[in-house]
């Protein structure tokens, strides 16, 4: 899903899921993700999914909080 992200790309390892809303349908879905790298060095982004012919596609991204 973060293949094609370039905020998410060097800091998969460091990344984690911390909400999953979807649509009645389940062909859209908001996520809220976290990179964590250190107390000193976090950041989080809400995400926009469409799903697209079975596979999930990021449509939105916005940038939500630092720390």
């Amino acid at each position: 899903m973060l293949d094609h992200t370039s905020f998410a790309a060097r800091d998969r390892d460091k990344t984690s899921v911390e909400n999953v809303e979807f649509n009645r349908a389940r062909t859209k879905a908001l996520v809220s993700l976290e990179i964590y790298l250190n107390p000193k060095s976090a950041r989080g982004y809400d995400l926009v999914l469409a799903k697209e012919g079975g596979a999930w596609r990021v449509v939105g991204i916005w940038f939500a909080w630092v720390a």
